[in-house]
């Protein structure tokens, strides 16, 4: 078997470059991944010479997401870790093609680069108030509403609940608006309530069960904010009690 030597040139299995930058010996020898990252490691001949090594800065996940080196595991004894969790939701969102058949308005939007890599959501992740705790999920609208890029500067962690109503679905292959079904020549109205479906009336009109529903919508987002005025950034619970539900809901 031919020693490998410093300023060897050897592929990966994936098809990146490596040059060998020091030979200790056959167990450890000193790489550089020849792209714009130029991350280094140690590897062995053997793996060297099948190209079964691994660069944490290839895309693994929707053809943008990557590890990348730093401290912040995807997993910990097999379960990922919450960051983690919350980090391949948001790539898949805005990169899965499956998912924008559910829900087409993540098509506009995108991650930004320095999201690309999990390191650099994970240390931001970790950084939250509600990092980690049960029933809040990452948002990018509601700190800077109409926003449609995840971003450091656009994201917080709010309530599920707030999320869930927040970000319900505009797009319908109904003829009726969200809240409403017609019922004969009338319209009804209902929404969602802790869970629970509640009938709100019947009206002669489209538009007074429409108002029916926003009204009654607007004053269950109010109860929930207020309930977690604590708990969320102050700008998202400003936003929130200034809502525009007539036309943004």
């Amino acid at each position: 078997m031919t020693r490998v030597r410093k300023g060897d040139v050897f592929y990966t299995r994936s098809g990146c470059q490596v040059v060998v930058l020091d030979y200790v010996n056959s167990e450890k020898i000193y790489i550089e991944y020849q792209d714009s990252h130029r991350y280094k490691t140690y590897t062995s001949t053997r793996h060297l010479k099948n190209g079964n090594i691994k660069n944490p800065y290839s895309p693994s996940l929707y053809g943008v997401g990557y590890i990348g080196s730093g401290p912040f595991r995807s997993k910990i004894n097999g379960k990922q870790t919450v960051a983690y969790a919350s980090w391949k939701r948001m790539l898949e969102r805005v990169y899965d093609e499956k998912m924008h058949i559910k829900s087409p308005t993540y098509k506009r939007c995108s991650v930004c680069n320095e999201w690309h890599n999990f390191q650099n959501f994970a240390e931001w992740f970790y950084q939250q108030p509600n990092a980690g705790r049960k029933g809040f999920d990452l948002d990018k609208d509601l700190l800077i509403v109409g926003n449609t890029e995840y971003s450091e500067k656009a994201c917080s962690l709010v309530p599920k609940k707030i999320n869930n109503l927040m970000n319900s679905s505009h797009i319908s292959n109904s003829s009726v608006p969200e809240g409403v079904r017609r019922k004969g020549r009338k319209y009804q109205s209902f929404m969602s309530r802790h869970g629970r479906q509640v009938f709100l009336g019947t009206y002669d009109s489209l538009e007074a069960a429409r108002k029916s529903y926003v009204t009654a919508k607007q004053e269950y987002v109010l109860e929930i904010t207020e309930l977690y005025k604590n708990d969320i950034h102050p700008v998202v619970y400003n936003n929130l009690i200034n809502w525009d539900f007539e036309n943004g809901c």
